[in-house]
């Protein structure tokens, strides 16, 4: 009897643990400078609908998969700071900040930046990058501006 409560003990313990190193959201420290550089693009937006979905992930270690909640975000973009992107976007994140998804209120405006690794993924987005509600953000958007400035670009 005791032999099972502590392998039950261990299984829990260890399910646990990976769980959370599966979850928990870690970000590097980056300059907005760095945050700036790295995204796709920057932009202003107004959210007007979300949807949750799940994708599966299958575990390299032993084949098993698991089912990841994720949010698809459509935006109308009111301003751009970076890159070329549609007037309506679709943006997918982790559902959850510790999975460092961003989450999107509707009818809010936020500052975001995206990332697109090719044109058969989609726009995503981290609390890892530049994600602040627009009223929150005047350091943010006093960069972009220096940025634009800077790089000759044009609102």
């Amino acid at each position: 009897m005791m032999s099972n409560k502590l392998f039950l003990f261990f299984l829990t313990f260890n399910l646990t643990a990976l769980i959370d190193s599966i979850s928990a959201c870690t970000c590097i420290d980056n300059p907005l400078r760095e945050k700036i550089k790295s995204a796709t693009a920057i932009f202003e937006c107004k959210t007007i609908s979300y949807e949750f979905f799940r994708i599966r992930l299958q575990l390299q270690e032993n084949g098993d998969s698991i089912s990841w909640p994720k949010v698809r975000y459509t935006c109308v973009v009111l301003n751009r700071w970076k890159g070329l992107v549609p007037d309506t976007i679709e943006v997918i994140s982790n559902s959850g900040s510790t999975a460092c998804g961003v989450d999107l209120e509707k009818d809010s405006t936020y500052i975001l930046s995206v990332h697109k690794p090719s044109e058969l993924e989609p726009y995503s987005a981290s609390i890892c990058g530049i994600y602040s509600l627009k009223s929150q953000g005047k350091r943010i958007l006093d960069s972009l501006n220096y940025y634009l400035l800077r790089n000759n670009l044009h609102k």
